[in-house]
């Protein structure tokens, strides 16, 4: 399937949506935004899950769900490790 110019895909739209707003981040949506960019869950333990980066895996990731949604600093963090480290695959 052929992309429009100017269109954009799913993941361009989950990630301007959870960066608008990295207060009101529902943790499905940043599960599947971390995964989308190659991270991978490792292990959860209560409303801890730990991801680990499938490439660089020094790259390693932490979210919390709290009444469905992630803690602002933690999406934050997901979002500045997308950016530094150039994981945006779209």
């Amino acid at each position: 399937m052929r992309r429009i110019v100017g269109a954009l895909t799913r993941l361009e739209k989950l990630y301007m949506r959870v960066a608008s707003a990295p207060a009101n981040a529902r943790f499905e949506d940043v599960v599947h935004l971390a995964e989308a960019v190659g991270f991978v869950e490792v292990r959860s333990r209560g409303s801890h899950h730990l991801f680990r980066h499938i490439e660089r895996p020094r790259l390693r990731l932490n979210l919390q769900q709290v009444n469905g949604k992630t803690k602002e600093y933690q999406v934050k963090d997901l979002l500045a490790t997308i950016e530094q480290e150039h994981l945006r695959r779209w």
